[in-house]
């Protein structure tokens, strides 16, 4: 019994080692990737291993919550993505229709045309 016992964390801990190489292979792929070359207000430093690490400590941070508290944050956190999300809905058949609108207008009436797409 002890056998499979020791077997399974083994087996645990070596899928942990994959997955921590990949991830790690992920991000120097990313890394390698050609950067901007001009000057930017902000850059993130030591992109993209800072977010990463970032991210880590905020999930880790997370899960440190109890179990209340991580309830109530999954369904806030699902309320605003739906709000979001229903909002995103109404801006894409606003830009939809007057996109129709646009479309049906005279190709003389040029003026109206930039009316109106400035002011989205």
């Amino acid at each position: 019994m002890k056998d499979k016992k020791s077997s399974a964390g083994g087996f645990a801990k070596f899928l942990m080692f994959v997955f921590f190489f990949a991830i790690f292979g992920v991000l120097l792929l990313i890394s390698r990737q050609p950067q901007n070359r001009h000057s930017l207000m902000f850059k993130t430093p030591a992109l993209p291993f800072v977010p990463a690490i970032a991210v880590t400590v905020n999930i880790y941070l997370i899960f440190k919550l109890s179990i209340l508290t991580l309830v109530r944050f999954t369904l806030w956190m699902t309320i605003v993505a739906q709000n979001l999300s229903d909002e995103d809905l109404f801006r894409l058949f606003e830009q939809t229709n007057t996109d129709d609108i646009i479309n049906q207008q005279s190709e003389h009436d040029d003026s109206r045309i930039r009316f109106v797409r400035l002011r989205l």
